[in-house]
């Protein structure tokens, strides 16, 4: 890259919190001292940017000399840090503005941090953060089911250098992350906003899917007997995910079926008293 030259804005990855705080392996791609550091997500996907969604649950300025803010915010999965001072403005001062609880959407950079035995941990240098309503926050869940869910299609591509590299330093199977996506998905069937339903029926569909091909899938990491665990653990999950509605629906028939036939006795006693009265 010249000096002159003015490097494009990272794409930002949408992104669930157990995947981003396993994420803990960086890397950049040149030698230059500016290029940008990316996080190596374990589903084989590099991350300069990510984007996320959630319930902003805490907030703390754990600056001594200036304001540095630390939120906690939670998604269907887990838990993100973010962390702004004097460097991000506008996103400490919503998070100093902000009264928890409150849904917000946050842009970011990932970063790493290496604690005292050694260990490494994942938060958010924030760039943005809006607050937004519930069916902004249950459209991202669901966007973020998609894109996890492709990222796990191709981990298996030759060509997938960055899947290559997550093998090499993760030892966490990508398939970890399919049941992250039916938790997700499952949160929303909890709310009473039916924002996506259709989406959410399609991400479904992929789930099952992928869980049949992994079962059909040999691999010496993998026992069969875990595999099928698994696989039975997703499909019982969808199962109880419609149980429920097609309860619903069969005693809304029956009631609907009990009212018409009712209706109908109604009808020939009347007409029984009727003709006994001619009578």
């Amino acid at each position: 890259m010249s000096s002159t030259e003015i490097p494009s804005r990272e794409v930002a990855r949408r992104v669930f919190a157990t995947e981003f705080n396993d994420a803990t392996f960086t890397f950049k791609e040149s030698d230059d001292e500016r290029a940008p550091v990316y996080q190596l997500l374990p589903t084989g996907e590099k991350a300069n940017r990510v984007f996320f969604s959630g319930t902003l649950t805490e907030k703390e300025d754990v600056g001594e000399d200036n304001e540095y803010w630390r939120g906690r915010i939670v998604d269907p999965t887990g838990t993100f840090f973010v962390y702004a001072g004097q460097y991000q403005p506008e996103a400490a001062r919503m998070l100093r503005e902000l009264e928890p609880p409150a849904y917000v959407s946050v842009a970011g950079k990932p970063r790493t941090f290496e604690t005292d035995d050694g260990s490494k941990t994942a938060s958010v240098r924030p760039e943005s953060i809006a607050v937004v309503d519930d069916s902004t926050r249950n459209r991202w869940v669901v966007e973020t089911a998609e894109r996890t869910l492709d990222r796990i299609e191709r981990f298996g591509e030759e060509s997938n250098e960055y899947a290559r590299t997550a093998e090499e330093n993760y030892e966490i199977e990508p398939r970890k992350y399919t049941e992250a996506v039916v938790s997700a998905i499952e949160s929303l069937e909890e709310t009473t906003d039916t924002t996506g339903s259709d989406a959410i029926g399609t991400t479904w569909k992929r789930v099952v899917w992928q869980t049949i091909k992994w079962v059909g899938l040999s691999s010496e990491k993998w026992k069969w007997g875990t595999k099928t665990r698994r696989f039975l653990f997703v499909w019982m999950r969808m199962l109880s995910r419609h149980f429920d509605r097609l309860l619903k629906n069969a005693i809304s028939l029956f009631q609907r079926s009990f009212a018409t036939m009712w209706i109908h006795l109604s009808h020939m006693t009347d007409r029984s008293v009727c003709c006994l009265n001619m009578k």
